[in-house]
């Protein structure tokens, strides 16, 4: 690491011993490592129709990334996984082919898979008469997540058979973003 004198020019040649760029630099100056020159967000979506058994806590798996600029999505695995620590929310939207009985709920659970205990956010509808779809969505609050923490979608109903989550018009969806530090 280089050291700099009071009253001395710096120069470039001495700025690109820095070992690791501009966050060594901003380390020297404000004592804290450089803003992301993005900001780490991930979305996932269903690209078919995913069949939900009656009465059955079901952890989604996502067919189709759209922004996912940390890699913080994987395709074909069930978690969003915290790349960065910071301040995060989660939203998503669950949208259940129509059938007229029943509830449908959905969760974003955080570090874990269990409805009653990983719970961050939830949201339910009754379902609608007629040919509706039964769509909704839940977000949860600003949530302090470390590097490695995990959010997945979990969704249940209870039509009294299997029923399927949409894929189509906005169909069912789940968004992590970082808002601060």
């Amino acid at each position: 690491m280089p050291t700099f004198t009071d009253g001395v020019v710096v120069h470039a040649v001495d700025l690109t011993k820095l070992p690791t760029g501009i966050n060594s630099l901003n380390t020297l100056l404000t004592g804290a490592v450089a803003p992301k020159s993005i900001v780490p967000t991930a979305t996932a979506r269903l690209n078919t129709t995913h069949s939900i058994n009656n009465v059955t806590d079901t952890i989604i798996t996502f067919d189709v990334a759209g922004v996912n600029n940390e890699a913080i999505w994987v395709a074909g695995q069930q978690p969003f996984t915290i790349v960065t620590a910071g301040v995060y929310i989660a939203w998503a939207q669950g949208s259940y082919i129509a059938n007229g009985t029943g509830i449908r709920t959905a969760h974003i659970l955080l570090n874990g898979t269990s409805v009653a205990s990983n719970s961050v956010a939830r949201g339910a509808i009754a379902a609608p008469s007629g040919t509706d779809l039964a769509t909704f969505s839940l977000k949860t609050p600003p949530m302090s997540l470390a590097v490695g923490a995990t959010l997945y979608f979990s969704a249940w109903q209870s039509s009294g058979g299997s029923l399927a989550l949409d894929f189509t018009l906005s169909g069912t969806h789940m968004s992590v973003m970082r808002i601060g530090a």
